[in-house]
């Protein structure tokens, strides 16, 4: 990211929202799995041999701009992001799968916004994946990452666009958490190990969670199952 918002003289935050707009229409996809950032373009062909668009005074195609060789760097400016009118449900609200999609799927600092990832999981689901199944993956990838590196999990928009729950939906397994609300409080005095396990939970959600001066933190119930599970395959 930060090599190309230097060529493109760009903020690095505009850049992802320029990437994140091509992969949300399916143009790109990206993967930071390995430590860098893999931009793979979709449809090449499709877009290759796309009409010619409307020319500027300077001869390159509107909104664009060209090397010495005639190769197409970027585009000249995009709108500053803005919210949608994504559709809700008829209280105001995300519809409840999505929300515990949401509340399950492991965050990072710079994830894709939630009207964005919202557009993403509606459009699987129309195109006829289950929200059940993409819960279930949601929570089998938040799995894979506890206690990994936070930076190098993917934006939920990526994932949805990559169909990450045909990796890690396991329908017939434990779950991480169960798909109601239910909460639990963890206190760091009664239970110091599943508190600090709870920490590693929160932080694989939230990059920017600071556990310093708390004594007690809410999970989703189904993460003490999660707990015990380890605890019992480690001894």
């Amino acid at each position: 990211m930060r090599g190309l918002a230097e060529i493109w003289g760009w903020k690095k935050t505009k850049v992802e929202r320029f990437l994140e707009a091509l992969a949300l229409e399916e143009n790109i996809g990206t993967d930071a799995g390995t430590g860098v950032t893999v931009i793979t373009i979709c449809n090449y062909e499709r877009f290759q041999n796309a009409p010619k668009g409307k020319k500027t005074t300077k001869g390159t195609e509107a909104g664009q701009k060209r090397d010495a060789s005639g190769t197409i760097l970027i585009p000249e400016e995009i709108p500053e992001e803005k919210p949608e009118n994504t559709p809700k449900s008829p209280e105001g609200k995300y519809p409840k799968a999505f929300e515990e999609f949401w509340s399950v799927f492991p965050k990072r600092k710079g994830s894709s916004s939630k009207e964005l990832a919202l557009k993403k999981w509606q459009g699987r689901v129309k195109g006829g994946v289950s929200p059940e199944l993409i819960h279930q993956g949601a929570v089998g990838y938040a799995k894979a990452r506890l206690g990994q590196d936070a930076q190098f999990t993917q934006q939920a928009t990526t994932w949805l666009n990559q169909a990450g729950w045909e990796q890690y939906a396991q329908p017939q397994g434990p779950q991480l958490v169960h798909s109601t609300p239910e909460q639990i409080t963890v206190s760091a005095r009664d239970d110091p190990e599943f508190f600090n396990f709870a920490i590693d939970f929160h932080r694989q959600r939230d990059s920017n969670f600071d556990p310093r001066g708390k004594e007690h933190i809410k999970v989703p119930s189904g993460l003490r199952d999660t707990f015990n599970a380890q605890n019992a395959r480690a001894s």
